[in-house]
């Protein structure tokens, strides 16, 4: 099997003996550098050009150089793919194992591109307390496997050039933010990148089809000519992204052409707008009781970020051996996903009382732990996190009452 194919111009990138692994590396730092450069430059141009860029905070700077940086790869991918799906006639006569030195420049520098973007992100969410789970796992699974195929020589280059053609949608993507934040969500710029988006989208999924039958269709070479890790990376990427990833996102955007709305930024609601959110404050003698509300408040915001978590023994705050009816009375103006997390709370009830042991009546068992979630936090595994952190302060430190609190941006609730 030949590395070549077609030849290539003299004294150009394709032409360089990518068999060496300083070869390869080279140009995978050169992706890394070269992606790193657009977006410091893109961020000096807009810092310098941009009146709508000065005025973002910095998570949504970082986004939108990120999102230019992106709709650089977007294109370069683009091109890259299209050209192995219709034109290439090394690869289309060896879907498998055919491989083209074009095809090496364009895997090693969407390495360095993936490595930079899964840095930069993490960093980003490190920094703003922020995580997507759907953008976490692609960055994931497009790195390593890009890097599977950096290391194996063996591996054919069809279907990752293919995997690149997916990032077609990228530019419009990158745009449709861009124009969101400008406040040109009305104009038909803004409208008919979107149509064209959603279209594209959509071609994705019809592209996830034809590469799953390659995949059937060749399936004795790829299991030969790819590493087992490799090979069981791929296919469970594109399974998770042709029944879950590429659904989510064609859904998201095909709503957000009829409902503006920044996705990254604000709430649901339209032309990202944050609706103002009351604050319930706790009471001073911390008993729902004495408050004297005849029927539920709604409590501010209806996000998990903004509900508070109960765990602890209410036997010995308000004399019972069940949660007070009052509190559960609370919990009934709680969405349902908030009265989930409830639930849990008020199982950790019991699990403290089994782990510092009920029967010593010299101490109180726990009078009660409330843990505010910070605002920043949004996902159910974070609240997990946290509740299990609760649990073990109170094994370790056999406090009979005491209040854990992070810091918060916006409000806290407090149903005590």
């Amino acid at each position: 099997m030949s590395l070549g194919g077609v030849a290539d111009p003299a004294d150009s990138v394709f032409d360089l003996d990518y068999v060496s692994w300083k070869v390869r590396l080279v140009l995978v730092v050169a992706g890394f550098t070269f992606y790193l450069g657009v977006f410091v430059v893109c961020h000096q141009l807009s810092s310098a050009l941009n009146a709508t860029y000065r005025s973002l905070v910095a998570r949504e700077k970082v986004f939108w150089n990120l999102a230019a940086t992106r709709a650089v790869f977007g294109v370069q991918s683009t091109a890259a793919g299209l050209w192995a799906l219709l034109l290439d006639p090394v690869l289309q006569a060896d879907k498998a194992l055919g491989q083209q030195n074009w095809c090496w420049f364009h895997i090693t520098t969407a390495t360095g591109f993936f490595f930079f973007e899964n840095v930069l992100v993490h960093l980003s969410n490190v920094l703003f307390c922020t995580f997507d789970w759907f953008l976490a796992t692609h960055h994931f699974f497009a790195f390593l496997g890009f890097l599977g195929s950096v290391v194996n020589l063996q591996a054919g280059h069809y279907l990752a050039m293919i995997t690149l053609l997916l990032e077609m949608s990228t530019p419009f993507t990158c745009a449709s933010w861009m124009l969101l934040k400008a406040g040109h969500s009305d104009s038909l710029l803004w409208r008919l990148n979107q149509w064209v988006m959603v279209h594209l989208f959509h071609c994705r999924m019809v592209l996830t089809y034809h590469m799953w039958w390659v995949c059937l269709g060749h399936w004795d070479l790829l299991a030969r000519s790819l590493f087992l890790p490799h090979l069981a990376l791929f296919v469970v990427g594109l399974a998770l992204l042709t029944l879950i990833i590429n659904p989510y996102w064609t859904h998201k955007k095909t709503h957000q052409l009829l409902n503006p709305t920044d996705w990254n930024f604000a709430s649901r609601h339209a032309d990202g707008q944050v609706p103002s959110k009351k604050v319930l404050k706790p009471q001073q003698d911390g008993c729902p009781a004495a408050m004297g509300l005849s029927k539920p408040q709604p409590l501010a915001g209806s996000s998990v970020s903004s509900i508070c978590f109960l765990m602890g023994s209410w036997s010995t705050l308000y004399g019972l051996r069940k949660p007070s009816k009052v509190i559960w009375h609370y919990l009934q103006s709680l969405p349902v996903r908030a009265k989930l997390v409830c639930a849990l709370g008020m199982a950790g009830r019991k699990l403290a009382i089994f782990m510092l042991g009920s029967h010593d009546t010299d101490r109180p068992i726990l009078v009660g732990l409330v843990l505010v979630i910070p605002d920043c936090v949004k996902k159910e595994r974070e609240i997990w996190a946290l509740f299990l952190l609760g649990v073990l302060w109170v094994y370790f430190t056999k406090l009979g009452h005491f209040q854990l609190c992070f810091p918060v941006k916006k409000e806290i609730v407090i149903l005590l």
